[in-house]
């Protein structure tokens, strides 16, 4: 959003920067965030180490799905933005950033599932 005023009169200006492919990415997205509230209350109710370590490694492998989609997808349009050149190195900036939630998501699912497996094979 960006606001103009002209003549006294303040309008507010819009730039959509999703594309229609959006709807493919909106499914997988919702899902994981269904997950996400309902996996963190689970762990709220039942405070169990291991089945926290469960729930962690499920929900950041619904947040690396998202993300693949998100990059596969890439549904942004930065052309709109009266950014000048810094909407031309946005879609670098936003792949780039994708690509480490991805990492982050694959490093976290591997240390709580090494998590999990020590503390089962404590017991």
């Amino acid at each position: 959003y960006h606001s103009s005023s002209q003549g006294g009169v303040t309008q507010l200006l819009r730039y959509p920067i999703f594309a229609a492919q959006l709807s493919r990415v909106l499914p997988a997205l919702n899902i994981a965030l269904a997950m996400n509230v309902v996996g963190h209350f689970i762990a709220l109710v039942w405070n169990r180490y291991a089945l926290r370590q469960v729930i962690e490694i499920v929900l950041h492998a619904a947040g690396l799905i998202v993300a693949i989609v998100f990059l596969r997808v890439f549904p942004f349009d930065y052309s709109a933005l009266p950014l000048g050149g810094l909407a031309a190195a946005l879609p670098t900036i936003t792949m780039l950033i994708l690509v480490l939630v991805i990492v982050g998501n694959i490093i976290e699912i591997i240390v709580h599932l090494v998590r999990l497996v020590a503390s089962l094979s404590t017991r």
